[in-house]
């Protein structure tokens, strides 16, 4: 038995230098591989994200500091962006990323001097964010691709539905696995905002194909199913951000309302099947109740939302009075939130729990004019009658939905790194439609 723990000791001593050979050999052939193909650079995030929500917890490398799947994969995005930049002929929405990234940079580099790791536990979602988003800028994609990114997405939505009506019938049966996801044992979100709102898309975006006719027939069982769990799920800011986006896909898309009617009906009935087991077992209450209290802690003096104007209003009075340097460019990443909440007579140090107040803190005034400047510019131009894209799934219409309701979102919760995908396909669609108004190509299709 001595040369089987030989060759084992021989094994073991070995990984770590085998790694390290082909650490180098896997960055560079993921980042070779998204340098030209960004449908599998965007359905490998979905799917990273899909992943990440059906296992809870994460599973990390501890290099100094954890490495994530996520962090790995836009390492690879960012590699790829920032090699296509090279011979990109630049236009003012590639100038304002870049002018956001730059004060990024700055804070994330003053803050890493001051205070170590933890800028760099805090930068990492604003790195995904920008550097997704600056990726999928350098790109032309063609309408079969754009096409392909929404199937992805629908499909990855589509197994979270399942995942979230599985957990409420391991609730309903009373399961032990059920504490994983919910520790309360009576609330119904078993899923977090953020994971609540990319559902929530998924179901404007089938929406709205429904509407235009277009996308495959199995997207229309999707939709009352999907609109029961962005329901259910109780999130009251996905709640307000699909009434804002549903308002806009009718509103845009000139359609008649008896289409709608006719969806949301199909949602009541096919909602109530789904409740099935907490009839049977008797936890019909445990619904009721969770949703009433959702509706009626709106009002309340001391609701979340209550909680969260005080603290964003303690921590830009922090801000204001940071002096011109902060006011300009932010705190550094790492500098903490730490704030007294006189509703609550206890201090915080959380994220403010607002991507808008989050941005203004760590890049000031001109990063946040640099990220609001870009999307106003896709807003605007994209309200352009003349604009036009040759994707079936993907136009300027379903795009500003999408945007908008990414932007109400934005307004109680930080951003996801999931999130990039609406406003950076907006701008490759922008940039298609710069260069041929600009003359490039006759015409003014995408």
């Amino acid at each position: 038995m001595e040369w089987l723990f030989l060759t084992l000791r021989f094994i073991f001593t070995a990984i770590p230098f085998v790694g390290a050979l082909l650490l180098p050999l896997f960055l560079f052939y993921g980042a070779w591989s998204f340098y030209y193909r960004p449908v599998l650079a965007v359905g490998t995030v979905i799917w990273v994200f899909a992943i990440e929500t059906i296992i809870i917890i994460q599973p990390a490398l501890p290099l100094g500091v954890k490495l994530f799947a996520p962090d790995v994969l836009f390492l690879l995005i960012g590699m790829a962006g920032f090699l296509r930049m090279f011979g990109l002929h630049l236009q003012k929405q590639h100038y304002l990323w870049m002018l956001f990234g730059t004060v990024l940079m700055v804070s994330f580099a003053i803050g890493t001097i001051k205070h170590g790791t933890l800028a760099g536990i805090e930068f990492r979602t604003f790195f995904y964010f920008w550097a997704g988003i600056w990726y999928l800028m350098t790109f032309r994609l063609t309408a079969e691709q754009l096409d392909k990114i929404m199937r992805i997405y629908m499909f990855a939505a589509a197994v979270l539905m399942v995942v979230v009506f599985l957990r409420w019938i391991a609730m309903a049966l009373e399961l032990d696995i059920a504490r994983f996801w919910n520790e309360g044992g009576t609330s119904l979100r078993v899923f977090t905002a953020g994971q609540t709102f990319f559902l929530a898309q998924a179901f404007v975006i089938g929406l709205y194909a429904y509407l235009n006719k277009a996308g495959p027939a199995w997207w229309r069982a999707l939709l009352p199913l999907l609109f029961i769990c962005v329901v259910v799920l109780q999130h009251r800011t996905v709640w307000a951000v699909t009434l804002v986006s549903v308002a806009l896909v009718f509103l845009l898309a000139g359609k008649v309302r008896s289409k709608a009617a006719t969806t949301f009906l199909l949602a009541g009935v096919i909602g109530a099947v789904a409740l099935v087991p907490f009839f049977v077992g008797g936890q019909l209450d445990t619904v009721q109740q969770s949703l009433v209290h959702s509706v009626e802690e709106v009002g309340q003096e001391k609701s979340t939302l209550g909680w969260r104007v005080e603290s964003w209003k303690s921590l830009l009075e922090q801000w204001a009075y940071g002096g011109p340097v902060v006011n300009m460019i932010g705190k550094p990443f790492g500098s903490g939130f730490s704030r007294y909440i006189e509703m609550s007579q206890n201090e915080l140090t959380q994220n403010p729990h607002s991507h808008y107040v989050y941005t203004l803190l760590r890049v000031g005034l001109i990063g946040m004019f640099a990220m609001l400047a870009t999307y106003f510019m896709v807003l605007r131009t994209m309200r352009n009658p003349d604009f036009y894209s040759a994707a079936r799934l993907v136009d300027n219409k379903l795009l500003i939905t999408l945007v908008a309701g990414q932007l109400t979102f934005f307004v109680a919760y930080p951003v996801q790194y999931s999130q990039f995908i609406p406003l950076g396909l907006s701008l490759v669609l922008l940039g298609q439609y710069s260069r041929e108004a600009n003359g490039a190509i006759p015409g003014k299709k995408v």
